[in-house]
């Protein structure tokens, strides 16, 4: 299976979350993204595991799993969260379209949806824009740093 990498990853120090209680580990990542795919969810990584996938090695801790999928599949992707024990981490900038949602290790992922219509436009959600996306293998998120 093949998922998307944000071409426009933002760093973990310039996002807003609160610090974890947990690190999200390359296994923690694979893990995740195979229930996603199990499913046949679309998933696009963005954030520092998507620079990381760029790169082909874990570079650095990450605080969180940043995801971007398409807003038809964020009830599915909630519930097979919550089947997982993640819960929903009440936040100012929470909305539909963006949730975080943390588990009872402290592990976090930042959920963003978008809508995009039949000509590419972007429709709903947050403003991921269309061709932004690069596939990658999963598999290049082996843990290096053990």
């Amino acid at each position: 299976m093949r998922y998307g990498i944000m071409a426009n990853a933002m760093n973990d120090s310039e996002s807003s979350l609160s610090s974890p209680a947990s690190e999200m580990k390359a296994q923690d990542v694979i893990e995740i993204l195979r229930v996603f795919e199990h499913h046949g969810i679309e998933v696009h990584v963005d954030g520092g595991w998507a620079v990381d996938a760029l790169l082909g090695q874990q570079t650095r801790p990450h605080a969180d799993l940043d995801i971007a999928i398409q807003h038809k599949d964020a009830p599915l992707v909630r519930a097979l969260l919550a089947a997982q024990g993640f819960r929903e981490i009440p936040r100012d900038d929470s909305w539909e379209c963006n949730v975080v949602l943390e588990d009872e290790r402290g592990r976090q992922i930042d959920i963003h949806s978008y809508t995009f219509d039949a000509a590419g436009n972007h429709v709903y959600g947050v403003p991921y824009p269309l061709g932004f996306v690069m596939p990658v293998e999963y598999a290049i998120f082996e843990d290096k740093t053990e």
